[in-house]
């Protein structure tokens, strides 16, 4: 299941909440319970080794 971060327009508090892609939308604050925007977060990714290689 993906970890989806959120962060409330009203007290700025960041959140993330572990849920299934059907699942909806969180859309109120877990602490002030106003509205909420979903962030977008980077994947992580580690690259090892020397280099990129063409084959």
């Amino acid at each position: 299941m993906p970890i989806y971060e959120y962060l409330c327009h009203s007290c700025q508090h960041r959140f993330e909440v572990r849920q299934k892609m059907s699942d909806a939308p969180v859309s109120a604050c877990v602490r002030c319970g106003k509205a909420v925007s979903k962030l977008i977060s980077p994947s992580a990714i580690k690259f090892k080794g020397s280099g990129w290689y063409v084959t």
